[in-house]
């Protein structure tokens, strides 16, 4: 299990296969990523919000997010392993990235 943290005082425990999206739910490249994640959203599902979280479940990178399409900028993040949460119009999404 890993923790996720919505919050400085809460915390989520999410299976990790749990972690897991279909392609067709979202494209997040490069993967590995060193400055910026390009994230495209299917047709239809926009999201309001994404947050980035280490593996310790400590939320590390949190903006508001418009549209289908977007680049978020991970270049302060530490190298390591992130999930990364969008909260979309039709639920939540959770992926996972690298950071070189």
């Amino acid at each position: 299990l890993i923790s996720v943290s919505s919050s400085s005082s809460t915390r989520h425990n999410v299976a990790e296969n749990d972690l897991n999206i279909d392609e067709q739910d979202a494209l997040i490249y490069p993967n590995p990523a060193q400055n910026f994640l390009q994230i495209k959203l299917p047709e239809g599902r926009s999201a309001q919000e994404v947050s980035v979280y280490n593996l310790s479940g400590k939320r590390v990178l949190q903006q508001t997010f418009s549209g289908e399409d977007q680049k978020i900028d991970v270049s302060n993040l530490k190298k390591g392993h992130y999930i990364i949460e969008f909260i979309t119009t039709n639920g939540t999404i959770n992926s996972k990235f690298v950071k070189e």
